[in-house]
């Protein structure tokens, strides 16, 4: 009848099938949930990132560099999809 390999096949292709048909549904809950914070939370984040930067310039420290450009760049992101 049928193997234990094409059981197993079957098996995979159906979580596969089903994880693609789920990731439009969990990215239109984690959209709306970040349309909702994002005003509360974006100019926090923006000067967080700010600080981070110019202390890690100041300082001589690269991963806080990287650390608030990254944290900027995300935000500039962020609002790109959202109103794009």
């Amino acid at each position: 009848m049928f193997s234990g390999r094409q059981i197993v096949l079957a098996l995979l292709v159906i979580a596969a099938v089903s994880v693609i048909l789920w990731i439009p549904v969990f990215s239109d809950q984690m959209m709306d949930f970040l349309s909702r914070t994002a005003p509360r939370y974006a100019p926090l984040t923006f000067l967080a990132g700010l600080g981070l930067l110019v202390i890690g310039l100041v300082a001589g420290v690269r991963i806080l560099d990287i650390i608030g450009a990254s944290m900027i760049g995300a935000l500039a992101l962020g609002f790109l999809v959202e109103n794009y």
